[in-house]
């Protein structure tokens, strides 16, 4: 018997990005979320889509915020739009690349961790996928 893989889905923001297609993104049963963000890790402000970030979150979905930048990371404090994802749950994939913070949210739900295990282990580099502060 093959188990099934864990739902992680995974979304580039860009201007006029429709909140609409966010919600869809996060429907039952996904697991995690990997938005791709801009520069330093922010995002539209508009309040539905923060609202349907907030809503998965509570839910139990681990979503992750990486840049859309070759260089650099994701600094959630570093301006009003990242401290509103914040606040909204999502948490910092540092200078992950997309595909490293996927591929990591796919290995631990694999591992059957617990939710609050993963948002542990995300910001925690296992294999190199992260660089030291």
């Amino acid at each position: 018997m093959t188990r099934d893989l864990p739902r992680v889905s995974f979304l580039r923001i860009y201007p006029g990005f429709d909140s609409d297609i966010l919600t869809c993104a996060l429907r039952e049963p996904v697991q995690g979320l990997i938005i791709e963000t801009y520069g330093s890790g922010t995002a539209p402000d508009d309040p539905e889509f923060l609202a349907s970030l907030e809503r998965a979150s509570r839910r139990g979905v681990v979503i992750v915020s990486t840049t859309q930048c070759l260089d650099g990371r994701v600094d959630m404090s570093r301006y009003r739009a990242g401290y509103a994802l914040r606040n909204a749950g999502v948490l910092s994939g540092s200078d992950m690349t997309a595909a490293a913070a996927y591929t990591k949210l796919i290995y631990l739900f694999a591992c059957e961790y617990s939710t609050s295990k993963v948002q542990e282990l995300m910001p925690i580099s296992l294999r190199g996928e992260l660089t030291p502060d």
